[in-house]
């Protein structure tokens, strides 16, 4: 497909609908009550700075209950929560961390780094803090090797478009930056826009970046976004020739050996089979109801591995949502979740396991189990 004909599948400006379903990680705990989690966004959005940080700090020290009670709280949507909460984190950043360190809170600071809703400056400023009062804590956070999973806001998705459609070189370049360093944020957001599809964003950016292929790699390598020059020496739909300038760019910095196992999802028409789910919602409700252990865990099994054809599949269905499938099959996933990864693994099942360890959908904990185990599969024990 020519650069024109890829670039008229979008338009510069297109009207995003704001998320309306939860499709957040089911978190486990003591979640809020909507009355609480309404008393913590006016702290927020307080005029006073010390109210504003008591309720960060509140945020902090009770994360899961507090996200969770944010996913079920009919009187704000789950979306406007996060937004909130990350503004007030950006506006009081230094101050936030400062007060922490002070008060040598080292699993606030913990969270604070490892959080990939924050940014890596963000991220970096609380490691630094945590070091200080915390060297062992800082030590044991594994180092970034995948690409962010920041949300992305329907403006920042129609700026992303404007770039992308951009006759200015610059302009483009900036869009195939953004693009690849925050893709699972972006397929998220796309997926409930009707009137764009992950196929045309993913189709429009990989044709920007193949017609700027040394000015793309040569400002990820300027910004030392190492994450972002994995993605793009193996995304499957770049070039070989991309991927080799991505690879260059990685032996210069001495980072090659780093290559992870995975960098990126492939857009949805190549993940799906056929477009037929391979179980009927009825059944699969059912099973992740079940009683039996091995039967609930042979439907998560069979939801990972045919993801795209069901969820389409429930999206069309009546009776169930998407939010209600991915609350259940969660829930089974952590609750079994050691046993579900050997068994992916013993099925060879790799890219599975692939899909598990990044996709933002997955609570974290999942998700670096699952890393591990690719991980221990790409360099078996002798």
């Amino acid at each position: 497909m020519k650069k024109n004909q890829t670039r008229s599948l979008i338009h510069a400006k297109i009207p995003v609908k704001q998320r309306e379903e939860n499709n957040s990680p089911l978190v486990v705990g003591n979640p809020y009550s909507g009355e609480q989690i309404l008393q913590l966004i006016s702290l927020l959005q307080s005029e006073k700075q010390e109210e504003q940080l008591k309720g960060l700090r509140e945020f902090l020290n009770r994360p899961n209950d507090v996200i969770q009670g944010a996913l079920e709280c009919t009187e704000v949507p789950d979306r406007y929560f996060v937004k909130v909460m990350l503004e007030t984190a950006n506006e009081n950043k230094e101050t936030l961390i400062s007060e922490i360190a002070e008060d040598g809170a080292a699993h606030e600071l913990k969270f604070i780094a490892q959080c990939s809703f924050l940014s890596s400056e963000f991220n970096n400023h609380a490691l630094e803090a945590l070091r200080d009062i915390n060297p062992d804590l800082a030590d044991s956070i594994p180092e970034q090797t995948l690409l962010r999973s920041a949300p992305v806001t329907g403006e920042e998705l129609n700026e992303l478009v404007g770039h992308l459609n951009s006759e200015l070189a610059e302009d483009q370049v900036i869009g195939a930056v953004e693009f690849i360093s925050n893709y699972h944020g972006l397929v998220l957001e796309v997926s409930v826009v009707p009137e764009l599809t992950v196929t045309e964003l993913t189709s429009a950016a990989v044709d920007v970046i193949e017609h700027n292929q040394e000015e793309v790699i040569g400002v990820l390598e300027e910004m030392n976004l190492i994450p972002e020059l994995h993605f793009a020496s193996e995304f499957e739909l770049l070039s070989t020739e991309t991927h080799a300038l991505a690879k260059e760019a990685l032996i210069r910095m001495g980072e090659l050996e780093h290559v992870p196992i995975i960098a990126a999802e492939a857009p949805k028409s190549k993940r799906a089979n056929d477009g037929i789910a391979s179980i009927e919602p009825e059944l699969l409700f059912e099973n992740l109801s079940s009683q039996d252990e091995e039967v609930v865990i042979g439907a998560v099994v069979e939801y990972l591995k045919d993801y795209d054809d069901i969820v389409e599949s429930i999206s069309h269905s009546p009776d169930y949502t998407v939010t209600e499938l991915n609350s259940k099959a969660f829930q089974a996933l952590v609750t079994h979740m050691d046993k579900i990864i050997e068994k992916l693994a013993l099925m060879g099942e790799i890219e599975v396991l692939q899909f598990i360890s990044f996709s933002i959908l997955i609570p974290q904990s999942v998700r670096l189990k699952a890393l591990k185990k690719l991980k221990d599969h790409e360099n078996p024990k002798k």
